[in-house]
């Protein structure tokens, strides 16, 4: 990926300074969908994020990618629960911890946001941050989610908005709200990037 964003041009939405942004909230969840997954790593490569990926094939390839990009990768299996809980607690006692999610899980449904992402923030006191990166050639792959495998010589457009935060004190009732509204926002924003750069 180092190759197509040094030879692409890349815009972002006005007024994104992902610089500022990670000095203003030290500790922040970003979340995606599955698709991006090997886009969006080369934009947060400095920042040393953390990430989730399961132990199969597919999540050796994706830990690959990421260690490569200066990510720290959590692996988890079918102890989602215990890997959940450890990721909490590790963001807890750090000054500074930006995890980087896809949020529909790494077997989907596509598009889908689960839950964890939004416990996450909710438990460290942590924004929500969604991000969106598409390009104008670009490879989807058949898979569940239509990963997406970027062109070189291109045209990357990235979005990314917040902070949202999640009230420590809501309902669960009101925070599956907060989750479904985050969905569609994400969902929204994808559909926006992809347009912008046809």
């Amino acid at each position: 990926m180092s190759f197509v964003f040094a030879t692409s041009k890349i815009r972002t939405n006005k007024g994104l300074n992902i610089d500022e942004t990670v000095r203003e909230n030290p500790k922040m969840v970003v979340a995606m969908w599955h698709q991006d997954v090997f886009s969006a790593p080369y934009l947060f490569r400095r920042f040393g994020a953390y990430a989730l990926a399961n132990t199969s094939e597919l999540g050796n390839l994706i830990t690959a990618v990421l260690e490569k990009n200066n990510f720290r990768v959590f692996r988890g299996g079918r102890k989602r629960r215990m890997i959940l809980r450890d990721m909490i607690t590790y963001m807890s006692e750090q000054k500074r911890a930006i995890y980087g999610l896809t949020v529909d899980g790494s077997r989907g449904p596509a598009r889908k946001m689960k839950r964890g992402a939004c416990i996450i923030a909710r438990e460290c006191g942590a924004p929500i941050f969604l991000v969106s990166t598409q390009a104008r050639y670009q490879f989807r792959c058949p898979t569940w989610d239509r990963m997406v495998i970027f062109f070189p010589f291109n045209r990357i457009e990235t979005r990314m908005i917040g902070p949202f935060w999640l009230n420590a004190e809501s309902s669960e009732a009101e925070f599956d709200q907060h989750c479904s509204e985050l969905e569609s926002r994400l969902n929204k924003l994808e559909d926006e990037v992809r347009r912008a750069v046809i």
